[in-house]
C-alpha cells in the first residue's frame, strides 16, 4: 500500500504496488514546483516548510480571534447563559460581578439569567468579533448596592436603569424609598478610573419622619457649609445607613449660592456624601436664591416633570433645600412646598422635613 512523504506528500508506492506513471508524474510536478519556489525566493525547501508551518500557526491564532468574548456584568453568584441555534454558553458571575462568555459566532443571542427568584431574558445583537460588555441587570429594587456601584463605574447606568426607578433603603431600621434622579450629574470629589462624575444620583422619594431645623440661629449667615443640618443632622443619618450602601457612597463636590446679598460673593463649594438639593437642581432656574449661575442644572427626574410633592405618613410636607434666600433678609432658607414653582422661604430655626440625596 502506498505511503506519502511528510513534507510534500510525494507518493511512495508499496512493495506490492504496480508501477503507475501518473504517480511518478505527480511526484515530478510537486518537486518541480518546489524547486521553482526555491529558485525564485532563494530559500531552501526546508526553509519553505518552516514558513508554511508559521503561516499555519498564525491562521490558527486568527481563527481564535474570530470569536466574541462577552463580559457580562451580573450580581455575584448569578448563573448567566447565552443561547443561539442550539448552542448554549454558560457561566457564573464571581465576586467582581462579572462572568466571561466566549461566543463562537456573531448574530442574535438570547441572554438569560435568574436572580432573587426572578427570571430575566432579552435578545442581544452581537454585531462584531472581539470584546464587548453586557449587563445582566435585575430591577433596581432587587439589585445589590455593590452591583449597582459596578454598573455606575462602568458608565452603564443609563442602559440598565430608568430615571425614577426606586429602591428600598433601611435607615435606622425604618424603610424608605429612594428614586434615581439622574446619570453623570455630580462631580466626583476624587476622579476614579477615568470618570469625573458619579454615575448615579439618588434622593429620598419622600422625607425622613422627623422635622428638623436648618440652623438654630435665625440670624445665621454661614450658609450651607456650616449649617447644623449638614454638619449634625445628615452626619447622624449617615451613621444609620446600611453598610452595603455606605461602602459605595461617592463624595461629590456641591456648589451652593452664597448667603450674602452681593453680586460678587463667591458660591460655596463643599465635599458631601449626603446633601440637600439646591433650588436650581429642582426647578432649573432661581426664584429666591442667588442668581450667580443661570444654567439649567435640574436633575433629569425633575426635568421629566416628576412631582416635587413629598409626604410623611401620607401628609404633604415642606422640605428643605440647601439654597439660601438671596436678598437683604439674611437668615432665610429656601424650601419646597408641594408643587409651587420656587417653593417657599423659611427661617432656618423653623422645623421642616428632609429629603436628602447621595451618589453612587
Amino acid at each position: 500500500m502506498a505511503e506519502y512523504t511528510p513534507n510534500y506528500r510525494l507518493i511512495k508506492p508499496g512493495i506490492e504496488d504496480n508501477y503507475n506513471v501518473a504517480d511518478f508524474n505527480g511526484n515530478a510536478d510537486i518537486i518541480d514546483e518546489q524547486l521553482r519556489l526555491a529558485a525564485e525566493t532563494g530559500k531552501t525547501a526546508e526553509e519553505l516548510v518552516q514558513e508554511l508551518a508559521l503561516v499555519s500557526e498564525k491562521l490558527g491564532a486568527a481563527e481564535k480571534l474570530l470569536r466574541t468574548a462577552v463580559m457580562v456584568l451580573a450580581p455575584a453568584g448569578t448563573a448567566v447563559s447565552m443561547a443561539k441555534d442550539g448552542v448554549n454558553v454558560r457561566g457564573t458571575a464571581g465576586a467582581d460581578h462579572e462572568v466571561k462568555l466566549v461566543l463562537p459566532e456573531i448574530g442574535e443571542w438570547q441572554l438569560s439569567y435568574e436572580y432573587a427568584g426572578a427570571s430575566y431574558q432579552r435578545a442581544v445583537d452581537v454585531e462584531h468579533y472581539g470584546n464587548m460588555v453586557l449587563a445582566a441587570a435585575p430591577v433596581l429594587e432587587a439589585a445589590p448596592w455593590a452591583y449597582i456601584d459596578r454598573i455606575s463605574r462602568e458608565g452603564l447606568a443609563a442602559e440598565v436603569f430608568d430615571i425614577g426607578d426606586e429602591k428600598t433603603v433601611s435607615i435606622g431600621g425604618v424603610d424608605y424609598a429612594v428614586v434615581l434622579l439622574g446619570y453623570d450629574h455630580d462631580e466626583l470629589a476624587t476622579p476614579s478610573g477615568g470618570r469625573t462624575r458619579a454615575g448615579m444620583t439618588f434622593q429620598l422619594k419622600h422625607c425622613l419622619a422627623d422635622p428638623c431645623q436648618w440652623h438654630s440661629d435665625s440670624s445665621y449667615e454661614g450658609g450651607w457649609v456650616n449649617s447644623e443640618l449638614r454638619v449634625n443632622t445628615l452626619s447622624a443619618v449617615r451613621e444609620k445607613l446600611p453598610g452595603e450602601l455606605l461602602a459605595v457612597l461617592k463624595p461629590v463636590m456641591k456648589i451652593t449660592a452664597s448667603p450674602l446679598y452681593s453680586y460678587v460673593a463667591q458660591p460655596q463649594r463643599t465635599k458631601d456624601e449626603l446633601f440637600l438639593l439646591s433650588e436650581i437642581e429642582v426647578w432649573g432656574t432661581v426664584h429666591e436664591s442667588s442668581p450667580y449661575i443661570w444654567l439649567d442644572q435640574r436633575y433629569e427626574y425633575y426635568r421629566l416633570g416628576k412631582t416635587t410633592r413629598k409626604s410623611v405618613n401620607d401628609d404633604l410636607v415642606t422640605w428643605w433645600l440647601r439654597s439660601p434666600r438671596w436678598d437683604s433678609n439674611v437668615g432665610v432658607q429656601c424650601a419646597v412646598r408641594e408643587h409651587v414653582m420656587g417653593g417657599s422661604t423659611i427661617s432656618p430655626t423653623n422645623k421642616q422635613y428632609v429629603s436628602f440625596a447621595f451618589c453612587v
